[in-house]
């Protein structure tokens, strides 16, 4: 099964083994942008120069996207999620039903979402 505490840190790691740079901790507060195009970033920590940008925002990359006139197109948020601590004795299963869905995590936790459509 797909477990994004994996997935994320494996796409992390072949972004590098093919040159990425990876600042962590470090938030982004606005592009550099050249002839019409990204030339770097500008981070809490200061401006870093580059020839790609990587925007990993979630659904609210095209939120940040818009103010350089870049069109992100995706659907509209319709729920939240939400992550627990590990739970002892819960269910192993996914559930889904009208109202939520959940399903355990590999460090024991459980992702719960609603399950209405228009929620």
């Amino acid at each position: 099964r797909a477990e994004p505490q994996l997935a994320g840190p494996a796409i992390a790691e072949a972004a590098q083994k093919n040159g990425a740079h990876i600042l962590v901790e470090c938030a982004v507060r606005g592009l550099e942008l050249s002839a019409g195009k990204v030339s770097g970033v500008v981070t809490e920590r200061g401006a870093i120069k580059c020839g790609a940008v990587v925007l990993a925002g979630g659904v609210w990359s095209n939120f940040f996207a818009r103010r350089y006139g870049i069109d992100i197109p995706q659907l509209n948020v319709m729920a939240s999620v939400l992550r627990t601590t590990p739970v002892e004795g819960g269910p192993e299963q996914a559930i889904w039903c009208k109202d939520f869905a959940l399903r355990k995590r590999l460090d024991g936790g459980y992702t719960i979402a609603s399950g209405h459509e228009n929620a």
